[in-house]
């Protein structure tokens, strides 16, 4: 039975893997080790830091996204995304809240009176044919 040389190991510095000691680059994040080209460093921090996406900004950060979501495309559908923006006050969640709601009353109202007033001439037809 042959028993394999032991492999010198590190440790990854951004995501803290595993790694054999002659490795540049981390197998699992992407980051340079200290074996690494000095040339390479910039190039793959670059490459990090595009592809993390926690570096990237998120939409429920822009204000007017938020307000064009919640107004223009989803309606009520979109207060959650308003009460994840960390860049609106909360005083200014509340007060949009509070108008989307309004919003979404007058509409129901509005269309429960349109239907209403579509369906009398169907009912004074109900009632006359009674006779």
């Amino acid at each position: 039975m042959t028993i394999a040389p032991e492999i010198e190991r590190t440790v990854c510095r951004r995501c803290f893997a595993v790694l054999d000691a002659p490795d540049c680059f981390c197998r699992h994040c992407g980051a340079p080790t200290e074996n690494a080209p000095a040339d390479a460093s910039d190039i793959v921090q670059a490459q990090i830091v595009y592809e993390n996406p926690t570096s990237r900004p998120k939409a429920t950060d822009n204000p007017w996204v938020v307000l064009a979501m919640l107004f223009l495309v989803l309606g009520p559908l979109g207060l959650p995304m308003l009460w994840r923006c960390s860049r609106i006050d909360t005083i200014w969640k509340m007060v949009l809240t509070v108008v989307m709601i309004g919003i979404v009353a007058l509409i129901i109202a509005l269309v429960w009176f349109t239907l209403h007033q579509a369906l009398a001439p169907l009912q004074d037809l109900k009632t006359l044919q009674g006779f």
